[in-house]
């Protein structure tokens, strides 16, 4: 009886729009409650004193895209493209030498990480450089050993070239 369950969705999630910071709190106690004013009151207090203010920007694409009728309809192409993208992506980083890169698992959402092999000798962050010098290929380093591939913005048919350069700028630095 102390316990009130909370949902919580946000904009990046449920419409795709990410970099958005909109999010939504859903509580499971009865409309205009004492207890929904109370966590109202509460929730409000707490944002104004941690969160600071959502871009005004997000908020408005996010109410036009919710009163579209197509919204549903656009979320799931979107959906689809990144599916495509995924499984291209998948498919090039199987045919890796996975002594030199090893893809962590990922799903279609839009972001993969690969592991390079503690045989090449050089750092995510040297890699980087050198791919992005020698190969004309930006990614993300993290950490040490680590480079983070936004498939989100490649294009399916370009993703295969993508990590033919990437395996090729590693296998440069190993040798």
């Amino acid at each position: 009886p102390n316990l009130i369950p909370v949902k919580v969705d946000g904009a990046t999630k449920e419409f795709d729009l990410f970099g958005g910071r909109v999010g939504f709190l859903t509580f499971s106690v009865e409309e205009e409650s004492p207890a929904a004013a109370a966590l109202e009151s509460k929730v409000m207090c707490l944002s104004r004193a941690t969160v600071g203010s959502p871009v005004a920007l997000s908020q408005v694409l996010l109410l036009e895209a919710m009163e579209d009728e197509g919204i549903e309809a656009e979320i799931e192409r979107v959906r689809a493209e990144l599916r495509r993208r995924y499984r291209a992506l998948r498919a090039a980083l199987d045919g890796v030498d996975h002594s030199l890169l090893r893809p962590l698992p990922f799903n279609s959402g839009c972001f993969a990480l690969v592991e390079i092999g503690e045989s090449v000798g050089a750092d995510a962050d040297a890699v980087r450089h050198h791919l992005l010098e020698h190969h004309d290929t930006g990614l993300i380093a993290i950490g040490e050993r680590f480079l983070r591939i936004a498939f989100c913005s490649v294009e399916e048919s370009a993703l295969p070239e993508l990590v033919d350069r990437l395996e090729r700028g590693v296998r440069e630095l190993a040798n």
